[in-house]
């Protein structure tokens, strides 16, 4: 945020019709805008954190509990082995064979190594 006061950048938040002017010029002003910015950024790291967190218990609890399987894959990684052995192909012809990002098929491809 800073970057864009020191190009001028006005911000405006909608939420609370508070505005950050990039052209001030008082240094009162900016100081007090620089300390409103900083602790509306780190109130919004604070919350990411603690969600995240709370989200982590929820799916050991959860877990605990055997309510919790984790994502299905999106694609079985036996499946894009075989594949690959009978008919070979780039990684990126695997992925579009299967429907699938590059990512999965280079990881389905590496499975196999370990």
């Amino acid at each position: 945020m800073q970057r864009l006061m020191k190009k001028g950048v006005r911000v405006e938040c909608t939420l609370n019709e508070m505005a950050f002017d990039g052209q001030e010029t008082d240094a009162t002003r900016k100081a007090i805008r620089d300390a409103i910015l900083a602790f509306m950024a780190a109130q919004g790291e604070a919350d990411y954190r603690n969600r995240r967190e709370m989200q982590a218990r929820g799916i050991a609890i959860a877990k605990q509990e055997g309510k919790y399987k984790g994502r299905k894959p999106a694609v079985s990684y036996e499946e894009v082995r075989a594949y690959h052995a009978e008919h070979g192909g780039s990684v990126r012809t695997l992925a579009e064979h299967f429907g699938v990002g590059v990512a999965t098929i280079s990881r389905a491809l590496n499975a196999a190594n370990d």
